[in-house]
Parts: C-alpha cells; structure tokens; sequence
C-alpha cells in the first residue's frame, strides 16, 4: 500500500479509490460515477419513449426512473427533458 494509492477499509472490507479521488481547493474530493461517453447522445428515439409514457399517463418521477438506466444521459439531464416535453404538451 506504499505506493501512493489510497485505500479506505470499512471493516473487513476494503476500496482502492485511485483514479477517483483528487485535492481541490484544499479539500479531499472523492467520487465514483459509471463511464460515460463523450459522444452527443440522439435525443429523438429517447423523446419518442418519453412522449408515448406521458400519453400513457405516466407521471414525470415514473418516466425517469424507468429511461434512466437505459439510457446514456445523466438523470438530472433526463428529468429536465422529460419536464420540458410534458410542458410542451400541456400548452
């Protein structure tokens, strides 16, 4: 364990957190996220998915929970999405 990684034990468990802890602004950050790509994500089958559930009835908090994990787009940035077609159809 000398060799400048850091390793936390909670226990008998153990996590390596190399490549996911940094220094910044005097503060110990430590964060995990699954990989995403870089690549622009095409809105147009995930806005068809989500126009069919609100047809459907289904509320906001439903449709995010179930594209959430298909889906390559952080939840944050799938609410706001899912929020803006459902206002759009109500006007």
């Amino acid at each position: 364990m000398g060799d400048g990684s850091l390793v936390v034990g909670f226990g008998k468990f153990w996590i390596d957190l190399e490549g996911f802890v940094e220094v910044k602004d005097g503060m110990l950050v430590i964060a995990a996220a699954d990989e995403r790509s870089d690549e622009p994500v095409d809105l147009a089958p995930i806005e068809a998915q989500v126009a069919a559930r609100l047809a459907e009835g289904a509320t906001v908090k439903t449709v995010v929970s179930e594209l959430s994990e298909d889906t390559a787009l952080p939840r944050r940035e799938l609410y706001a999405l899912v929020q803006r077609l459902r206002e759009a159809a109500d006007v």
